[in-house]
């Protein structure tokens, strides 16, 4: 029986590996894909393989989207006080219209 290798924290370096590969805390022999969320042996090769199935390049897709929407909605210059107010105003919001839905719901009945 082959031995089974470790995680090597060395290969979070790695520029293709990055931000989406991770430990797995609980079992050194494995790593895991923060984009997929799955874990897979922790070994290169199958962690090359990872990255190139279909299903993970359109995982990173999504999440490179997400990062990009995020940076146009929270420009970086803000301050964190900017920031917990925009916060506030889009729950308020989102109350609001929560509220509005209701009250058209029950106008039906």
């Amino acid at each position: 029986m082959a031995t089974k290798r470790k995680f090597r924290d060395e290969w979070l370096q790695q520029v293709e590996f990055q931000p989406w590969l991770t430990s797995v805390q609980a079992d050194p022999t494995k790593a895991s894909c923060t984009t997929c969320h799955i874990d897979f042996n922790a070994n290169l090769t199958t962690i090359k393989r990872h990255k190139g199935t279909q299903s993970h390049q359109k995982s990173e897709e999504s999440r490179k989207e997400r990062e990009e929407l995020l940076q146009n909605i929270v420009p970086q210059s803000s301050s964190n006080q900017e920031i917990t107010f925009g916060v506030k105003f889009a729950t308020i919001l989102m109350l609001r219209h929560s509220v509005m839905k209701e009250k058209g719901r029950q106008s039906v009945k």
